[in-house]
């Protein structure tokens, strides 16, 4: 059941990036190649909606829906050790992979808490 709960966050994650790109590319015409940050903020707020929705509507355990992030966070760490050419864990990649999280997981995190607080209201 885990693996289908991993395999579901992380399709859906990536689901909600591809949509930002789409979304920006729709709204915001002019949206330059090298600057990620309406991207970003785009796939936050979706991301934010969908472990919402995980957690409230589906009522996704706490422990399965924070356990789920993990293979998204290292697939993160991948591709920023692949694009900087190094794959040792040094200041770089560090700074990029915290720098993102602010729009990966501090989202996640966010939807999770929203969502457990929809729970309680429900009860």
């Amino acid at each position: 059941m885990l693996v289908i709960r991993l395999i579901i966050v992380f399709l859906g994650i990536l689901i909600c990036v591809v949509t930002s790109i789409f979304l920006a590319h729709t709204f915001f015409p002019p949206v330059s190649g090298r600057d990620f940050r309406l991207y970003a903020m785009i796939s936050g707020i979706l991301i934010t909606l969908f472990s919402v929705l995980l957690r409230a509507k589906y009522k996704w355990s706490l422990n399965s829906i924070l356990v789920s992030l993990a293979p998204v966070e290292l697939i993160t760490m991948l591709i920023i050790m692949s694009g900087s050419g190094s794959f040792a864990i040094d200041s770089f990649n560090l700074k990029w992979f915290f720098g993102l999280n602010l729009y990966i997981a501090l989202p996640w995190v966010s939807g999770v808490i929203i969502g457990s607080g929809l729970l309680k209201l429900k009860a």
